[in-house]
């Protein structure tokens, strides 16, 4: 009797140590299943890290939430599932919009872009106009707004007339997927970035992908994980290293008044200065976006342009180039710029008789917008607090210079002999251009 209840006990422990073990390997599985997902939401970091505590699309008040059919409706705003498919299955099947061969790159809803490429970018899926279910008609997949994507003489030039784009992907169809201006906001010669264009200059650069289907041209100036409301940009050199990819202009370091002393703020629309409408003018409260663009246009790189059918002119920011950039000159001593000469600069810039430099720096937003905009070469429609007509064959480009600049156009200076107020002062006969240093004998930007 006592031998049989001792294997009795020997079998109970047996069980429970059978059960624990058992416990045990359905915790760890779990625990690895876990890893996994970390690692697939967050390949950086196998913990939320910058996603959940910075990015505009973690954000738990303003965040990605994701209205299509088939997608739950309760998942919080903010959760990685809004762009990826953890198994590129929600209860059982792919919610539409999907790839017919799913599941997508990078398990992302859609596909990252198909052609043509200029309006079928993945990041378009949400960033266009219009909310409801974006699986009927044009609707964004994006549930709701927050804060419109207007442009950036809306936001930070203070124009809040200018609701034309009213979204990113409105910004980028100005143009045809051939690079030819189209109908947009009242313009039919308004510029865009091209989006191929980019996407062939990223590959095989910085650690982007070589093969083109890879390379989401978005991504070359935005970390999507890590973009945040008031510093959305990335500097594409610093994606080599994807850990330390960051957002950039957020760090005290990266303003303009790091970048030179001899920045100042335009005008903003409504009073004060550009961006926040206070009266802070050195550039401390501006990303470098100088330093972001010049990335990739600089003095070295060649970029080819399909809209333009040529490579793009190359630009030299630096000492030996533009005078829009840190190029030393000195007002009265022939740069065309000092009274009774054939220009002088308007207010912030001079003010009274007072030049705040003898040189200005400016930074690439003050006169242009980063996506697209209604003028020739992505020119802002707002300068400076000023809002020129569209640039157009009548007055193309006279009146949209002289929101810095007062060009007299009456003294009889050589150089501007048969100037007026239709006159181009870049394309055609134009003189005028951004200078890489070479070739500019007057000015730093005659062509």
């Amino acid at each position: 009797m006592k031998r049989c209840r001792n294997n009795e006990s020997r079998i109970i422990r047996y069980y429970k140590l059978l059960a624990l073990s058992s416990q045990l390997s359905a915790f760890c599985i779990a625990l690895l299943a876990l890893l996994i997902l970390s690692w697939i939401f967050y390949p950086e970091h196998s913990s939320s890290g910058p996603y959940i505590d910075d990015s505009a699309h973690g954000n738990s008040e303003y965040g990605v939430k994701r209205n299509a059919t088939g997608f739950p409706s309760d998942y919080a705003r903010g959760l990685c599932a809004h762009c990826h498919e953890q198994h590129a299955s929600i209860g059982g099947a792919e919610p539409a919009p999907n790839s017919p061969a799913g599941p997508d790159l990078y398990l992302l809803f859609k596909d990252l872009w198909v052609a043509p490429i200029q309006s079928n970018v993945f990041c378009f899926g949400c960033h266009k106009g219009g909310t409801g279910d974006c699986n009927v008609g044009t609707a964004s997949c994006q549930s709701d707004w927050k804060r419109t994507n207007y442009s950036y003489s809306y936001w930070k030039g203070g124009d809040t007339a200018l609701i034309c784009p009213n979204s990113i992907y409105e910004s980028f169809q100005f143009v045809q997927n051939d690079g030819a201006s189209q109908s947009n906001c009242g313009s039919t010669a308004g510029s865009s970035h091209l989006l191929q264009d980019i996407r062939v200059l990223l590959r095989n650069k910085w650690g982007f992908s070589g093969t083109a289907s890879q390379v989401d041209p978005c991504s070359g100036c935005h970390n999507p994980h890590k973009a945040k409301r008031e510093f959305p940009c990335s500097r594409p050199t610093e994606h080599t290293d994807i850990y330390a990819w960051n957002v950039w202009g957020d760090d005290v370091s990266e303003r303009m008044n790091s970048y030179t002393p001899t920045y100042w703020a335009p005008k903003k629309v409504g009073g004060g200065y550009e961006p926040d409408g206070t009266f802070t003018q050195n550039g401390s409260n501006t990303p470098d976006y100088v330093s972001l663009c010049t990335d990739c246009h600089n003095s070295t790189r060649v970029i080819s342009s399909t809209r333009l059918g040529r490579d793009l002119y190359r630009i030299n920011w630096g000492a030996g180039g533009d005078f829009h950039g840190t190029r030393p000159r000195n007002d009265g001593a022939g740069d065309r710029s000092g009274d009774d000469e054939w220009g002088d600069l308007l207010a912030p810039y001079k003010v009274g008789n007072v030049y705040q430099y003898t040189n200005y720096t400016l930074s690439c937003t003050d006169c242009h917008e980063p996506h697209g905009s209604p003028n020739e070469f992505l020119l802002r429609k707002t300068v400076n607090g000023t809002s020129p007509d569209i640039i157009n064959p009548n007055g193309r480009w006279y009146y949209w210079c002289n929101t810095c600049h007062d060009i007299d156009i009456t003294y009889p200076a050589p150089i501007h002999i048969g100037i007026d107020t239709t006159s181009d002062c870049f394309m055609a006969e134009g003189c005028h251009r951004h200078c890489d240093g070479t070739n500019c004998p007057i000015e730093g930007t005659l062509m």
